[in-house]
């Protein structure tokens, strides 16, 4: 994920950051003039936005407010003109002009795809090894202990440390071979009213799983409304807030009077006069309640999670897949819950004769207040896992290490659970690929604190936590965690594309500004391309290009069956070959050992029939010697 996302990075740094820094507009090509007469147009509404000041506090650079939004980090600042380049070339053998333009409005939206196109085969790659590596396992599933004990030692290992790891590795299959056979053995040996208590149990356990997950939904809800209603003056709750509406000067701590003192502008020297930093406290507590909320719910829901899992004996393999789903539903409903309150605040389209709905407390420029707040909530996560780490974890590791009693091995004693821990990479890639389009920045983020991140998780490894006592095989849980991925990118490129063909940009700032959509950028340039790419790309949506191109996709899987059909009577023949020549060797093996038989034998019978002619001989000779005598 590190290194996929600092791909992303320059990407989008290489054709939509650095032409906005280096690159000049045309002199065609700019906005319209801002006018008195028309004082709501696109120009005015952008100027209006561009030339508000804004102090700088550290506070804006967790927030990604004041002046760290004025600046390429989000969405609002980049421009929507066309840079050109104009050359006239005279000379006495030719004359000529040279136009090269630079379209930024279009340049960023092919760059959103291209970003998402290559983490979808960076992703589509990753898991496609992992599906060969569990078909050729699942290929010799008759033969896994033979596999693992024979044929499981890397002999390019040429250290104690590496041998050590592999054994334990090795290890840790086997027995987690013997736990599964343990389980199925159980299972299938369950009477029937076992099995109707487990069925009522998982019932019932489903039914409170499912009750987590819709109250989460509701706090999550609740609070961003909390939150909204308190940092806009101007915003109305929904009816869902109804019951805090009376207790709205008595039970909170802000008021509107107060916020709109606090976000005074500050050229207001009596604003800033009163301004005190128990409200700005008070204000940064609201903007940060709602992700707050999120990340303690990802971190708390889980273990409860896991405590009720215990009581549905799953297998261990399945027991992961229940964990990971559970938790997946929990992390992604929550971006979803934050998306639809987004949707509904930011939907309503206005008209031409203002720039934003300030009454309804729209943002003025609602992708950048998106980006801000995807932005935060990857701060605050990441935040979070340093915190979790080392001030609360690693104390009670230290605790569980030195005092030799149960209730501090209880308290202190923790397992290292790879899914709870892959999962949160997961879940900060899906922010990453949320926020890219409205935060450009992001993904340089996300890469450095990924890496960052990857020595968090190996200090919680060696220094937190003991192995876990349920073994699990590492290579079907890497196909289940891409997997898991695969449906996040899904899950986060959806809201991206539905805002990109449907939802109406602001017209006070971004590179869409006084277009319909965001599409719509892409759609003039179409226009403006020669009549024959035209007809060439409207060609491909035709039935004269469709039905043969199906035909041929047709013959092509066809041949690929026949292909992978061949291949697999292949290796049936080969491996009833090999199982021949096994027999072969085994006969041979049989007739050879017989033949060794029959010349021990056969050595034994000499040796016992030279012994009685020596004790013949000797028997004659002293019969011989006593007549003699």
């Amino acid at each position: 994920m590190m290194f996929l996302n600092l791909g992303i990075f320059l990407i989008i740094l290489a054709f939509v950051v650095l032409p906005q820094i280096f690159l000049t507009a045309s002199a065609s090509a700019g906005d319209d003039e801002c006018t008195i007469d028309v004082p709501n147009s696109t120009a005015c509404c952008a100027e209006d936005y561009f030339n508000g000041t804004s102090d700088f506090s550290v506070v804006d650079i967790i927030q990604g407010t004041g002046i760290m939004e004025k600046t390429l980090m989000f969405y609002g600042m980049y421009s929507n003109e066309i840079y050109g380049y104009h050359a006239e070339v005279n000379t006495s053998l030719i004359g000529f002009t040279k136009s090269l333009y630079y379209d930024l409005p279009l340049a960023f939206v092919c760059t959103t795809l291209a970003c998402f196109l290559v983490s979808l085969v960076a992703i589509v790659r990753a898991a496609s090894r992992e599906f060969k590596d569990r078909l050729v396992e699942g290929e010799g599933q008759f033969y896994q202990y033979c596999n693992l004990i024979f044929g499981g030692w890397d002999f390019c290992i040429h250290n104690e440390k590496s041998a050590e790891i592999k054994h334990k590795a090795v290890f840790n299959e086997i027995k987690g071979l013997l736990l599964a056979k343990k389980m199925e053995f159980e299972r299938f040996n369950r009477t029937s009213d076992i099995m109707a208590k487990l069925i009522v149990m998982r019932f019932f356990i489903n039914c409170i799983v499912l009750g987590i997950l819709a109250a989460s939904a509701v706090v999550i809800y609740y609070l961003l409304n909390v939150s909204l209603a308190y940092l806009d003056p101007n915003f109305t709750p929904e009816s869902i807030l109804s019951p805090f509406s009376h207790a709205r000067e008595k039970s909170f701590l802000v008021t509107p009077a107060i916020v709109e003192d606090i976000f005074r502008d500050v050229d207001d020297a009596a604003g800033a006069e009163e301004r005190t930093l128990s409200d700005q406290l008070v204000v940064l507590f609201y903007e940060f309640l709602p992700y707050m909320a999120i990340v303690l719910l990802n971190f708390l829901v889980p273990i409860l999670f896991n405590y009720l899992v215990q009581f549905e004996q799953y297998s261990p393999v399945f027991v992961i897949k229940m964990a990971l789903l559970r938790t997946i539903l929990l992390r992604l409903s929550s971006l979803g819950v934050l998306l639809s309150r987004f949707y509904v605040l930011v939907s309503p389209q206005v008209g031409d004769e203002v720039c934003y709905n300030a009454q309804r407390g729209t943002p003025q420029c609602w992708e950048t207040f998106v980006g801000q707040q995807l932005y935060k909530l990857f701060i605050i996560d990441f935040v979070t896992h340093i915190f979790v780490t080392f001030f609360i974890n690693f104390p009670r590791a230290l605790i569980a290490q030195h005092v030799n009693t149960k209730l501090a091995r209880f308290v202190g004693e923790q397992d290292f659970e790879l899914s709870k821990h892959v999962l949160d990479i997961v879940y900060s890639q899906t922010l990453c690929w949320l926020g890219s389009f409205y935060a450009p920045f992001l993904p340089g983020i996300a890469f450095l604190l990924n890496f960052f991140m990857f020595y968090i998780k190996k200090f919680a490894c060696l220094c937190n936590s003991k192995p876990s006592e349920i073994h699990y095989r590492a290579s079907r849980s890497k196909s289940l965690f891409m997997f898991i991925l695969l449906l996040s990118f899904a899950i986060a490129v959806a809201p991206v594309v539905y805002a990109v063909a449907e939802l109406h940009p602001s017209r006070s700032c971004g590179p869409f500004r006084g277009l319909q959509s965001v599409w719509a950028a892409a759609i003039e340039a179409f226009m403006k391309m020669p009549a024959f790419v035209q007809n060439v790309i409207f060609f491909f949506g035709t039935a004269a290009f469709a039905v043969p191109a199906f035909i041929i996709l047709i013959l092509l899987l066809y041949y690929y069956y026949a292909v992978s059909a061949a291949n697999k009577h292949m290796v049936m023949v080969l491996k009833n070959q090999l199982v021949l020549e096994g027999r072969d060797k085994q006969f041979l093996l049989n007739r050879l050992s017989s033949f060794i038989k029959q010349q021990q034998d056969y050595q034994k019978k000499m040796r016992q029939a030279e012994m009685r002619a020596n004790r013949d001989s000797r028997t004659s000779r002293n019969a011989g010697e006593r007549e003699a005598d």
